[in-house]
């Protein structure tokens, strides 16, 4: 949840339990930073010395995991568009920075689409390849993607609208939507 003084938390609608995050000002990143301009738009400073003004409301996207039994949790959030995804675990003070452009194979570029499930982040590119982040280490991220990745394909073809899920057993499939004119 984002509250109205732009503070992150996650909200347990059962219990009331609120747990606060770190703010979304707190990245660890010597590539990027990102400073509140005005009420709820940021401004991010891209490598280039160039500067992206986002909406905290309404170009925010996030995911969300939690482990029941432990009470681990993995918090995943960007601005759509945006080159960079932010991430932190259960007693981080701050948001880890992952590159979805810089540094990264040409197939596993942008995002359309992420899902999350345990410490794994599965990321859907703009060439509908998927890349897999494991977030479990203690410092960073390990890009797990291998090094021969393959474009989901379709009988649909490359213009419907897709995301992606991950099922109970680990299995990451391809949803895809299309309408038809008739």
């Amino acid at each position: 949840m984002l509250d109205s003084g732009c503070n992150l938390y996650i909200m347990d609608v059962f219990s009331e339990n609120r747990i606060d995050l770190p703010t979304l000002e707190s990245l660890l990143s010597s590539t990027c930073a990102l400073k509140r301009v005005v009420r709820k738009n940021y401004s991010l400073r891209l490598p280039s010395g160039s500067y992206c003004i986002y909406n905290a409301s309404s170009n925010r996207r996030s995911r969300l995991w939690v482990d029941e039994k432990t009470r681990e949790f993995v918090v995943v959030w960007f601005f759509d568009p945006s080159p960079y995804l932010f991430y932190c675990k259960k007693g981080d003070n701050h948001y880890t920075v992952i590159s979805v452009e810089d540094e990264v194979p040409n197939m596993l570029k942008g995002v359309t689409d992420l899902a999350l499930r345990g410490y794994h982040l599965y990321i859907a590119s703009k060439s509908r390849c998927l890349r897999v982040i494991d977030l479990s280490g203690h410092q960073g991220f390990e890009d797990v993607s291998g090094s021969n990745p393959k474009p989901m394909l379709s009988p649909l073809g490359k213009h419907n609208y897709f995301s992606i899920a991950v099922t109970t057993a680990g299995e990451v499939l391809l949803v895809e939507s299309t309408t038809f004119e008739n």
